[in-house]
């Protein structure tokens, strides 16, 4: 969207009911270089227009005595996903500048003084094409700009309502030092001198280059005395994060590290010479910040220690390598970890704090192909379809990500979604692009066990090996396809040297116990279970699998697969074993073995206190009935999940829940749930402290909005439809 302001490629609407003034608007935005201009004369024509049509920029008129006006335009844009790229610029009179403050926490840009005159007019467009340039494009910096302006001159804005909204600001955009200096005014004109004077040396720390311009604003704040002695010397923490974690044996890089992030506001940093201290500590404590860490370290080494890190389901914290001793044979099994950042040693401060500022802005708000990609395949993990659907459109819609790289995204998505024709064909055509990638070759690998073509996913798997060898959880799936294949001494090399890179692995554990079970070694297996933490993640598999088999009409072997994870989960773990009973007798239906069936159902129902019991009491009387009167029987239960959720207390007070009293707070809650600050302006970043009456006014009777489907059936997960839609609109 900046590009298209930049390069005069938005598509212009002009709305306001005078022809005239239409008139000389549209030809000022024209002499500015726009070409794409067209009018509306009133606001519900607006609607109507963008019901089917697409616009970039509206400039809008307030028009308040209007049954539809300006602000209920930026509130219908904040509550419609579809609509968050239109940029709003309102022509306001100064008796009409009351609204401003509400217009910018509904999404409003910019803004123009009226009245206006043909000899007045181009140059308030050319002044505000210029402030869009100064502050980069940023549609968000833009909108701050006008509101720091608005805020100032509204009587009924306190100092510290300015304040909270400058904190925000630092919050959503972190490391960007001038935005640090307009907090540091805030906090001095809020009656915060201490944190006014932290920020400012902070901002000579993090940025040399403005060390004229802070040590100018310490003057204009606090005259001769300029920063002075701090009374408090709690640093305001400039990038919003709470938790770091440093590991590293080198006493000296890590106490520096450490002293630089607590120069910026961090409290809380850990560090620890070796990987084994640093895995207890991580695996028993809530997902850090950022994680710093040495490549080599001892007892646990940096490649194995990560590997641990996102196995625990650490997937969104961004882990930066601080070595020069990473290899290019290294790189691979960085990507696949994904490594946000890699810093070389020995630290050097100004050097430190730029990379770990990048790191952070780029975790927060991806715009570099890499990050966009890295925060993606994140959300894949965590299954953050928000996240997904927020990035993936920028992802694939820009032209400086290579097409490869978009294939093997959209593989990975239709892997997810469980479409695995889609991501085989797809990954496979991703292949072609690329030759030799690991992460493609390990996706494709997944993607035919799942279709059960192991000689496929052995080859995929051995060949990602070759380029990245130590990735453990590969090994695993290697040993796997190979066990499918009858290679048990194969399988079992290879767990071996699984084993040797990660003793303690619970996924090497987990494997061992897969491969016993389809060797049919109901001993090993139950004896390897032994010393499993956890059995849903290995009993879900195998049901899982089971249920696939029978699905793909092998009926037997379901049910003997069943009855060896059940002689395989050890006594203590009946809950387990009675879930896997009966999904067993559901096989056992499917096949008309109804006697054998009503023997384990008998198994089942001795525990009435097994989440079965119930189903499996229900299906045991339709059962016997079937059998006494000589007729079919057909089911009604499905399978039952390992690790299915349990379900909430309908008994549960709900009394206090407060309710959505109608369609326009359901939009707004589900506007607010699917955006992220500096989406859209200011929109969640500034949020008013008080109500303006007259301004709750203009805002009543909202008009209804439906954007058409119909004009929207371009709107797909496809590269072809992604970059036809950025073609069309660049």
């Amino acid at each position: 969207m900046s590009k298209k302001f930049e390069e005069k490629s938005a598509k212009v609407v002009i709305v306001d009911k005078n022809a005239p003034v239409r008139q000389l608007m549209s030809e000022s935005v024209r002499a500015v270089g726009f070409e794409n201009v067209s009018t509306q004369s009133s606001i519900t024509d607006m609607l109507n227009y963008l019901e089917t049509e697409t616009a970039d920029w509206i400039i809008v008129s307030l028009m308040p005595d209007q049954p539809v006006n300006a602000l209920h335009l930026l509130k219908i844009i904040s509550e419609t996903p579809s609509l968050k790229e239109i940029r709003v610029t309102l022509a306001v009179d100064a008796d009409e500048k009351y609204v401003l403050p509400k217009a910018f926490e509904l999404g409003l840009m910019s803004t123009i003084d009226k009245p206006f005159t043909k000899d007045t007019l181009p140059g308030e467009i050319e002044d505000l094409i210029a402030i869009m340039k100064k502050q980069d494009w940023n549609h968000s910096f833009i909108a701050a700009y006008f509101l720091r302006l608005a805020l100032a001159e509204n009587p009924n804005i306190t100092p510290k309502d300015i304040l909270v909204f400058e904190e925000s600001m630092v919050q959503t955009f972190p490391g960007i030092t001038r935005q640090l200096l307009n907090l540091a005014e805030a906090s001095a004109k809020a009656d915060e001198p201490d944190q006014a004077k932290a920020l400012i040396s902070q901002i000579k720390i993090i940025n040399p280059e403005l060390e004229e311009a802070a040590d100018e604003l310490a003057a204009t704040l606090f005259g001769d005395e300029g920063l002075g002695e701090l009374t408090s010397k709690t640093a305001f923490n400039t990038l919003g994060i709470s938790s770091v974690v440093i590991i590293d044996p080198d006493e000296t890089n890590a106490t520096a590290a450490k002293e630089i992030f607590e120069e910026i506001g961090v409290e809380n940093v850990l560090i620890f010479e070796d990987g084994e201290s640093a895995w207890k500590s991580l695996d028993s404590n809530d997902e850090p910040d950022i994680i710093v860490c040495e490549w080599r370290i001892p007892k646990i080494n940096g490649p194995m220690l990560i590997q641990k890190i996102r196995s625990k389901g650490f997937h969104n914290v961004p882990i930066v390598c601080l070595s020069s001793l990473i290899k290019p044979a290294d790189m691979p099994l960085v990507k696949e970890m994904s490594v946000s950042n890699i810093i070389a040693k020995p630290i050097r401060k100004e050097d430190f704090l730029t990379s770990i500022i990048w790191t952070i802005q780029q975790d927060r708000s991806p715009s570099e192909t890499n990050s966009l990609e890295r925060k993606i395949r994140a959300a894949i993990s965590t299954n953050d379809q928000t996240t997904i659907d927020s990035l993936l459109p920028e992802f694939l819609g820009s032209d400086k990500t290579p097409l490869a790289r978009k294939r093997t995204i959209e593989a990975e998505i239709a892997y997810h979604n469980k479409d695995y024709i889609n991501a085989r064909n797809i990954g496979i055509d991703a292949l072609k692009q690329t030759g030799d990638s690991v992460i493609i070759l390990n996706l494709l690998g997944k993607t035919f066990m799942h279709l059960h073509d192991y000689k496929g996913s052995l080859s995929c798997f051995q060949k990602a090996q070759e380029l990245s060898p130590h990735n453990i959880d590969r090994l695993c799936n290697i040993a796997e396809s190979q066990m499918e294949l009858g290679d048990e001494e194969a399988a079992a090399e290879t767990l071996e040297d699984a084993g040797m890179l990660d003793p303690d692995s619970e996924k090497v554990t987990e494997a061992k116990i897969k491969v016993a079970l389809a060797g049919k070694d109901t001993e090993t297996a139950r004896a390897v279970m032994q010393n499993l933490q956890s059995l849903s993640n290995i009993i879900s598999y195998m049901n899982n699998k089971a249920v696939a088999h029978a699905k793909c009409g092998f009926a037997n072997d379901a049910i003997e697969l069943y009855k060896n994870t059940l002689d395989s989960i050890p006594d203590e773990n009946s809950d387990m074993q009675n879930v896997v009973r009966y999904n067993l007798v559901l096989a056992m239906v499917r096949e008309n073995h109804f006697e054998e069936a009503l023997e384990a159902l008998e198994e089942v129902i001795k525990d009435k206190k097994n989440k079965v019991y119930k189903k499996a009491l229900s299906l045991k009387e339709r059962l016997q009935e079937s059998i006494n009167k000589g007729e079919g029987f057909a089911l009604r239960s499905t399978t039952v999940e390992i690790n299915e959720a349990d379900k909430k207390d309908s008994d549960k007070d709900e009394s206090n829940s407060p309710l959505l009293n109608s369609d326009a707070d359901y939009a707004s809650m589900l506007a607010v749930v699917g955006a992220k600050k500096g989406d859209l302006c200011c929109f969640m970043i500034y949020n008013l402290t008080s109500e303006d009456p007259a301004v709750n006014d203009l805002l009543k009777k909202q008009p209804r909005f439906t954007k058409r489907s119909a004009i929207e059936r371009d709107e797909t997960f496809g590269t072809e439809a992604a970059n036809k839609s950025a073609n069309k609109t660049a």
